[in-house]
């Protein structure tokens, strides 16, 4: 699969990566496929370099922590295949085309269609 690898401060590069498999993931876990990911403040320094006690490369797919997309595979009771979720991935590795998350660690995100009636 594809993922992103911050190998220098400000700097990415594409890389492939092995795809996570659920068998090895471990029990009530999720293989998710992000549609969108949102970097928050607390990611900032370690794209900038300001993080001091970081060494370069960072890991693979790091340090992304928000995350919304689809379930693709499920071990849990709780998530099913196509839901859709908002979820942290384990180890912070969201800059990739799969991640692990935990089930403690997503929300599954229902949209609910308004039907609007006019009275005229």
């Amino acid at each position: 699969m594809k993922a992103l690898h911050v190998v220098r401060p400000r700097c990415f590069a594409q890389v492939e990566a092995d795809v996570p498999h659920l068998q090895t993931a471990g029990v009530n876990r999720l293989i998710v496929q992000p549609s969108w990911v949102s970097m928050c403040g607390s990611d900032i320094p370690f794209f900038t370099g300001s993080k001091r006690h970081k060494s370069y490369p960072l890991p693979v797919a790091a340090p992304i922590h928000e995350c919304f997309g689809k379930v693709i595979e499920s071990s849990s009771d709780l998530f099913k295949p196509g839901d859709q979720v908002v979820a942290i991935p384990e180890s912070d590795q969201g800059l990739s085309e799969f991640f692990v998350a935990r089930e403690t660690k997503a929300v599954k995100i229902v949209f609910a269609r308004l039907a609007w009636t006019m009275i005229l």
